[in-house]
C-alpha cells in the first residue's frame, strides 16, 4: 500500500532445496489460514507494478517491493525494520546453499 497506493498482486518466489522441502507444507498452509488466494504467475504479471525495473542492485535487496522502495529512496517502514533486524542471515545462507 505505501509504494502504490493499492494492493498488488504478489509473486511468491519458492527456492528449491532441502529446507523448503521440509518447510513448504507449513509455509502453504499458513498462507491459506491467512486466505491468501494462488494465482498463476501470468496472472500476477498482469500487474503494471512489474512493468516497473527500479534498477537496484544489492546483495540484499531481498523484495521486488524493497527494491522499488530503495529505489524511491523511502525509508523502511518500522516493522518491516523489525523483521530485518530478526532475520537470522548466516544461518539462512547456511540452510538455502
Amino acid at each position: 500500500m505505501m509504494l502504490f497506493n493499492r494492493d498488488i498482486k504478489n509473486i511468491l518466489l519458492i527456492h528449491i532445496n532441502a529446507f523448503t522441502a521440509s518447510m513448504l507444507d507449513k509455509l502453504l498452509t499458513e498462507y491459506e489460514k491467512k486466505d491468501v488466494k494462488f494465482i498463476s504467475l501470468p496472472d500476477a504479471l498482469n500487474d503494471d507494478v512489474y512493468k516497473i525495473n527500479p534498477n537496484v542492485v544489492k546483495e540484499r535487496a531481498y523484495t521486488f517491493l524493497n527494491q522499488v522502495r530503495l529505489s524511491r529512496h523511502l525509508e523502511n517502514p518500522d516493522i518491516v525494520k523489525k523483521l530485518y533486524a530478526t532475520l537470522p542471515e548466516e544461518k539462512l545462507d547456511h540452510l538455502c546453499k
